[in-house]
């Protein structure tokens, strides 16, 4: 995963990839549901699906930009993971923050099929661009 310091980190290119090909807010899951529920797999292989042709499509160098922002997001923990999601406008049936980074996991893994994680990562450590 090149997740290196001396490139931006493309959010805007992310936020657009999830906003245009994951669409699951019309979905209206029980207080108790997840979209990982069996009942909801077609759905989520429908989204999962249109993201990862979205980037298989798109231009050698957009895909690349938004697998990286990915993997940056994925790298954030607690709260700066929360708040970034929030921004981002995951478009997701409610905001359960849990669920949605196992959704993005799954995005990630289903795109790329490499190792996200980074040791010792450091989020202000990259430019951002929103």
């Amino acid at each position: 995963m090149d997740l290196t310091i001396d490139r931006p980190v493309r959010l805007d290119r992310l936020a657009h990839a999830l906003t245009a090909f994951v669409d699951l807010n019309y979905l209206r899951l029980p207080d108790d549901g997840s979209l990982f529920d069996e009942a909801w797999t077609a759905e989520r292989e429908d989204a999962l699906s249109s993201f990862v042709s979205y980037l298989d499509d798109d231009e050698d160098d957009d895909a690349k930009e938004v697998e990286r922002a990915l993997a940056w997001v994925l790298n954030l923990t607690g709260e700066r993971f929360v708040d970034t999601v929030r921004r981002l406008k995951v478009p997701y049936p409610r905001f359960d923050p849990t669920d949605i980074r196992r959704f993005l996991e799954l995005l990630r893994t289903r795109s790329a099929g490499d190792d996200w994680r980074v040791d010792g990562f450091a989020p202000d450590a990259y430019r951002l661009v929103w």
